[in-house]
């Protein structure tokens, strides 16, 4: 008659039997041959993360505040910056575009108007970025009499594709907002 103990026993024996030295080492290199792998996996494939910084600040060199009005005639100082994480050396364009409310961005083309509320172009200044390093751009924007009231100014970010020398809008644009007085 087989006792609950023997069976315990040949259950052990059994389970030791099965993990003896050549399983557990059989195991763990297994598990390192693994994890070796997927690490070189992880190397041979990543890429790191790429982008290009863009910011606006104020003529203090602040992120703000900025002047909520300005008589025409007198200009507007403001730095913007450009910040090239993106593996290469990049040409940079800012233009500085003056709409309204009605003033939309496109995601392919920039600043859009439309025949009742077109967009006006007022400066572009152009830089080139070492991958890494940053480009500070100083403007002293000056506003004329056709452009009184409310108005929103838009800087938008180009960058320039080597392949076909063109420049393409990186879908990058700030804005703010302005009221443009009479004297």
């Amino acid at each position: 008659m087989v006792t609950r103990t023997t069976i315990m026993q040949r259950l052990r024996h059994g389970i030791g039997k099965a993990i003896n030295e050549r399983f557990v080492e059989t195991l763990v290199i297994a598990a390192l041959v693994i994890i070796s792998a997927m690490i070189a996996v992880h190397f041979i494939t990543y890429q790191p993360e790429r982008f290009t910084g863009f910011g606006l600040l104020n003529g203090y060199k602040e992120p703000g505040p900025f002047p909520g009005n300005l008589t025409f005639g007198e200009t507007l100082d403001v730095y913007t910056d450009v910040l090239n994480r993106e593996g290469k050396t990049t040409q940079y364009k800012v233009r500085v575009i003056v709409g309204d409310s009605f003033s939309t961005v496109d995601p392919a083309t920039g600043v859009a108007g439309d025949a009742l509320h077109p967009v006006y172009f007022l400066a572009a200044y152009e830089g080139i970025v070492m991958d890494g390093h940053g480009w500070e751009q100083a403007m002293s924007l000056l506003f004329n009499n056709t452009l009184v009231g409310a108005k929103k100014l838009f800087f938008e970010l180009w960058s320039l594709d080597t392949t076909t020398a063109v420049y393409r809008f990186t879908r990058q644009a700030l804005h703010v907002w302005i009221e443009i007085l009479e004297p």
